[in-house]
């Protein structure tokens, strides 16, 4: 860093004479060191990037200040969606607020998406990029706009302000850069320390589906256990399992479990095979849009689309093993809503969940499917025993009440015996259709659990 003087004064035999305490480059210098010093001690994203826009403020003495902090997949979405974070410091509330608007940083995120260089007005309100930035009662005129790099990536940039004739100097735009630089790797070790936990919230909650699904929870009761853990993790409004019945004519579905949105009177309830859903059931493909209601064959059923209008962000995941797609998972998030910024760079980590509810999923089946079987084959024990028993000796009892019916000369005698005779048929015919229920092995089966059983 090049200081002016009296900072880039030498002694007599040509060596740098160091500051005197006080001097405005020492105190500058201190400064700088405290802030890198501690911008290496945080790692949360949030208070990183507090510290930077603060200390940069402090640092050249602006009156407020702004830190955009930009998507790493910024090349996938709109350009209205490109700031993953945006920070506003202000000496005062008002001074905050005025420099508070987002959107007025457009031009200048434009900018230096095409020259990352450091820039400096000193009238914002002449100069196309920062006209109309700051907009109070004040005479701040002069905005240093420096970019955040980390290996030469753009991933933020800061921009602050002084009033009046204070304008930034180079030393200024030499402080806040150096600044930027150790702020990118505070940034980025910040973000990689939120990925990490934000994994291990996933993979929590995955292990939670598993535990669930392979657990003493009966179907129904497992799904809405999966639909509230994935709400709880990824903060969505709204969340669907949809479970596709091939058995069903031209391929129905059944929802069988919807959390969010006052809809939850539609679980267990049969859908037509349409618009995004059918799309994925045929592809096996994974939908994530940023604006899912006007994506084009979005379709849902009419009884969804007055509730979900206000969506924006939404993921539907194909539930697929051994390359079959047997259902959907279906998770939206509200336009606005606070956890809609974080989620849209988490679509690897819903699809995985997905993966693992669906194996999950489909191992539970096989368990039930196991299990029914064992009941359907005690059940056909159990009717070949009546059969091969029960009703036999029915039968055989019948046949010796009816020889007796001649020997008996009361008639009294013979009301009783024809009357014994006449409910032996009929318990014999009971016993019949019990045997019929036995075979069948649908009984006390939900429509579902019916058609697996058939398959």
């Amino acid at each position: 860093m090049r200081h002016v003087e009296p900072d880039d004064r030498r002694d007599e035999r040509g060596r740098r004479r160091r500051p005197v305490a006080g001097s405005v480059a020492w105190e500058r210098l201190s400064l700088l060191t405290d802030a890198v010093t501690a911008l290496g001690a945080d790692l949360d994203l949030s208070h990183v990037l507090e510290r930077v826009v603060q200390s940069a403020c402090t640092l050249v003495d602006a009156r407020q200040g702004a830190l955009l902090l930009l998507s790493p997949d910024r090349r996938r979405s709109s350009p209205d969606r490109w700031v993953a974070e945006f920070v506003a410091y202000g000496r005062t509330e008002a001074d905050r607020r005025a420099f508070a608007d987002q959107a007025r940083f457009a031009p200048l995120i434009s900018l230096f998406l095409t020259n990352p260089a450091p820039l400096r007005i000193g009238d914002a309100g002449v100069h196309p990029v920062t006209r109309g930035l700051v907009r109070n009662s004040g005479t701040t005129t002069s905005v240093l706009a420096v970019p955040i790099l980390y290996r030469d990536e753009l991933v933020g940039q800061l921009c602050l302000a002084k009033d009046g004739d204070a304008a930034f100097s180079e030393d200024d735009e030499q402080s806040v850069t150096s600044l930027a630089a150790a702020g990118a790797i505070a940034i980025q070790n910040a973000r990689l320390l939120a990925q990490e936990r934000r994994r291990q919230q996933w993979l929590e909650a995955a292990t939670g589906v598993t535990r669930s699904l392979l657990g003493e929870l009966d179907l129904d009761r497992a799904l809405r256990v999966v639909t509230r853990q994935l709400r709880e993790v990824s903060g969505a409004d709204y969340a669907t399992i949809t479970l596709i019945d091939r058995a069903a004519p031209a391929g129905g579905t059944v929802l069988t479990t919807v959390d969010g949105l006052g809809l939850e009177h539609l679980s267990g309830s049969r859908v037509p095979l349409q618009g995004l859903v059918a799309t994925i059931a045929r592809t096996g493909k994974s939908v994530v849009s940023d604006d899912l209601t006007r994506l084009e064959g979005y379709g849902p059923p009419p009884e969804w689309r007055e509730t979900l209008a206000g969506v924006g962000l939404g993921m539907l995941m194909p539930l697929a093993a051994h390359g079959e797609v047997f259902g959907i998972l279906f998770a939206a998030w509200l336009r606005g809503s606070p956890h809609e910024r974080t989620a849209v760079h988490e679509a690897d980590l819903v699809e995985t969940f997905a993966g693992q509810a669906a194996l999950a999923l489909k191992r539970g089946q096989a368990r039930q499917d196991r299990d029914r079987l064992l009941i359907l084959e005690d059940r056909d024990r159990i009717a070949r025993n009546l059969h091969d028993v029960v009703i036999q000796r029915l039968f055989g009892i019948g046949l010796c009440l009816q020889s007796t019916v001649g020997l008996g000369n009361r008639p009294e005698v013979q009301r009783r015996v024809t009357t014994a005779i006449d409910e032996l048929s009929e318990t014999t015919r009971q016993v019949h259709s019990a045997i019929d229920d036995l075979h069948s092995g649908t009984a006390g089966c939900t429509p579902f659990e019916t058609a697996a059983v058939l398959q």
